[in-house]
C-alpha cells in the first residue's frame, strides 16, 4: 500500500498542470451550462455528451466544453501511463524495486481520483442545479461510469500502454479513425438488407472492449510483451469491425420477438390496405441492386392504454411452383399505433433479382412484424403554470415563450435525469388567442406529440447527467393569407391549460402476422418519386 500512494503522490506533482486544466474546464461546465436552462428556449441546447452541441448551442464556448473536457482525460490518462511507460526496455522505472500490481494500483487510484470522481461530482451538482435530487439516481450514475470506463477510460489506457509517448499515442487515434472511415465507406458499398433492432450487438461490443482493451493493459503491466499486446488490440478491433458487416442481431430476433401461442388474442389486427386511394408501388433505391416495395396496410384493435411500435419486418413470398425467398429481418422507424384505425405504408427491401424473379406473376405474401408493446402505467394533467413544474416520473419542465406581436407561451421544454423518459404520449390544447374579457376564439385546437423510448436502462452515456427533452406538439402554427400575404400564425398555450402526460412501459414483446395469397409486385415506379405514409 505505501508503493501505492507513494507512486500516486509522484503522479499528482508530476501531473499538476493537466490536473488543474480538466478541473478547470470541469468547473467552467459546472458554472456555464445551467445558464442555458434559464432561457425559456432551452429545448434547443444539447445538454448529453453530444458533438452535435457544437452545432446545436448558440454559445460555442460551452459547447466546446463537451469536447474539451474528455480530451483533456486524453491527455491526462496518456500522460500518467507513460510516467512509467511499458514500451521498451530503457526505462528508468524498471530499476526500482516496483511491483506491476501496485504500479497499476496507483494508476487506478489516479484515475479515480482526477477522472471518475470529479466526473460523479459534475452530474450530481448538475442534477441538483436543474432540480433532481442526486441520490435518487444513484444507479443511474453508477451505470454511467461503467459507459465511462468502456467508452473512453479502458481505451485510453490501452493505447497508451502501447504507445511510448502522446506523439505516438495521437498518431494511433488518428489511424484508428481512418479505420472506422473505411469501414463506413466499405459497408455502404456493400448492398445489405439485414438491419434488425440491436438486441445484444451493443451490449456484446461494449464486453468485447472492455475486455480487449483490459487484456491488453494487463498483459503490457505484468509481462510487458508489446507484440503480444498489439495483437490482442489488433485481435479486439477487428472483432469489433465485423459488426459493418455482419448483423449478429438476426438470430436473436426469433427468441426476442416470439410468436403469439395460438390460444392468446392478436394484439391488434393488420390487413392489407390497397385500394382506389391507396397502391402499393415499388421503386429503385440508391443502391441499384435493391428495390423497395411499399406495401399499405391497416391496423386495427390496439387495447386501450396501448401503444404497439413494429421495430422491425421480414417478408416471405412463394410462387405456385414451389420457388420461396424470405428476407431477413429489416429495421423500421418507430411508427407509434395506437387505438383506433391506423394507416401505415410498410417497405420491404429485396435484391433486384429476386424481385425480377418473382413479379411476373401472382405470390403468395406473408408478412411479419416484431412488435414492442407499450402499456399505460402513469398518467398526469398539470394545469399549465407561469413557472417551472415537475411532471412526476417524467422531468422538470419551463414554458417556452416566443414572439407573435406580444410575448407567447409557444410549448414547453423539459429536462430529464441521466436518461431520455420512458416512453410518453403529450396532450395540450392549442388556443388562437388567449382569452381576456373582451375577446373571443373560434375555438380550442388539441395538440399531440411523442417523446422519450422503451429503454430500460438506469442511464445513458451523458457528461452532463441531464438531458434535454425534444417535445414537438402537433397543430402549433396555423397559416392564413392576408392580402395575399401567406402569414404564419404561431399557436399558444394559455395560462391553466392542462398538459396530460401519459408514460408507458414495455410489457412484452410479441409478433403481428398477415398474408396476402395472391400478390403482385408492382412495376418500378420512377426513382423520384418519394415514399410518404399515407
Amino acid at each position: 500500500m505505501k508503493q501505492i500512494v507513494a507512486i500516486f503522490r509522484k503522479d499528482v506533482r508530476h501531473l499538476c498542470p493537466e490536473i488543474l486544466v480538466s478541473l478547470a474546464l470541469q468547473s467552467a461546465l459546472i458554472i456555464l451550462y445551467p445558464r442555458q436552462w434559464a432561457h425559456a428556449d432551452f429545448h434547443h441546447e444539447v445538454v448529453s455528451y453530444s458533438f452535435m452541441a457544437l452545432a446545436a448551442s448558440p454559445d460555442l464556448f460551452t459547447s466546446l466544453l463537451i469536447l474539451l473536457i474528455p480530451i483533456s482525460w486524453w491527455v491526462l490518462v496518456a500522460r500518467l501511463v507513460h510516467e512509467e511507460r511499458l514500451v521498451g526496455n530503457t526505462q528508468f522505472w524498471v530499476t526500482r524495486p516496483y511491483q506491476w500490481p501496485l504500479l497499476l494500483g496507483a494508476k487506478a487510484l489516479f484515475v479515480g481520483a482526477f477522472v471518475y470522481l470529479p466526473f460523479v461530482i459534475i452530474q450530481c451538482i448538475l442534477l441538483r442545479v436543474a432540480g433532481f435530487n442526486p441520490l435518487a439516481h444513484v444507479p443511474g450514475l453508477l451505470f454511467n461510469a461503467v459507459l465511462l470506463t468502456g467508452l473512453l477510460v479502458l481505451p485510453l489506457m490501452a493505447l497508451s500502454v502501447l504507445t511510448s509517448n502522446l506523439a505516438r499515442m495521437t498518431l494511433i487515434i488518428l489511424g484508428f479513425v481512418v479505420y472506422v472511415a473505411g469501414l463506413v465507406t466499405a459497408s455502404n458499398l456493400i448492398p445489405r438488407l439485414a438491419s434488425s433492432p440491436s438486441l445484444v450487438t451493443g451490449f456484446v461490443s461494449f464486453v468485447v472492449a472492455i475486455c480487449g482493451a483490459a487484456a491488453v493493459i494487463v498483459v503490457q503491466y505484468a509481462r510487458r510483451r508489446t507484440r503480444t499486446a498489439w495483437i490482442v488490440a489488433a485481435a479486439t478491433v477487428l472483432l469489433l469491425g465485423s459488426t459493418a458487416f455482419y448483423d449478429a442481431d438476426q438470430p436473436f430476433m426469433n427468441g426476442h420477438y416470439p410468436a403469439a401461442s395460438q390460444n392468446a388474442a392478436p394484439l391488434a389486427q393488420i390487413t392489407y390496405g390497397s385500394d382506389s386511394m391507396h397502391k402499393p408501388f415499388s421503386h429503385e433505391t440508391s443502391n441499384k441492386g435493391i428495390v423497395e416495395v411499399a406495401l399499405p396496410v391497416h391496423v386495427d384493435g390496439v387495447a386501450s392504454g396501448s401503444v404497439l411500435i413494429p421495430t422491425a419486418r421480414k417478408v416471405t413470398l412463394d410462387r405456385a411452383d414451389g420457388v420461396r425467398w424470405e428476407s431477413p429481418w429489416q429495421q423500421m422507424g418507430g411508427e407509434k399505433l395506437v387505438p383506433g384505425l391506423t394507416d401505415i405504408v410498410l417497405r420491404l427491401a429485396m435484391p433486384r433479382a429476386i424481385f425480377d424473379q418473382f413479379r411476373n406473376g401472382p405470390v403468395a405474401l406473408h408478412l411479419t412484424l416484431a412488435i414492442d408493446q407499450g402499456r399505460a402505467i402513469r398518467t398526469s394533467t398539470i394545469a399549465l403554470p407561469a413557472a417551472r413544474f415537475e411532471v412526476p416520473g417524467f422531468g422538470i419542465c419551463t414554458p417556452e415563450t416566443g414572439w407573435d406581436g406580444e410575448p407567447i407561451t409557444v410549448g414547453i421544454g423539459c429536462l430529464a435525469p441521466m436518461r431520455q423518459p420512458d416512453l410518453t404520449y403529450i396532450t395540450a390544447v392549442w388556443h388562437d388567442k388567449c382569452l381576456t374579457s373582451d375577446s373571443a376564439e373560434r375555438g380550442p385546437i388539441s395538440g399531440y406529440g411523442w417523446t422519450g423510448a422503451l429503454d430500460p436502462a438506469p442511464a445513458a452515456f451523458s457528461l452532463t447527467g441531464v438531458w434535454s427533452i425534444p417535445i414537438d406538439l402537433t397543430n402549433s402554427f396555423t397559416v392564413s393569407n392576408q392580402n395575399d400575404d401567406r402569414r404564419v400564425h404561431m399557436r399558444q398555450l394559455c395560462p391553466g391549460t392542462p398538459i396530460t402526460f401519459t408514460t408507458y412501459a414495455l410489457a412484452t414483446r410479441t409478433r403481428l402476422e398477415l398474408s396476402v395469397p395472391d400478390f403482385r409486385l408492382p412495376a418500378i415506379a420512377n426513382a423520384s418519386v418519394a415514399i410518404q405514409p399515407i
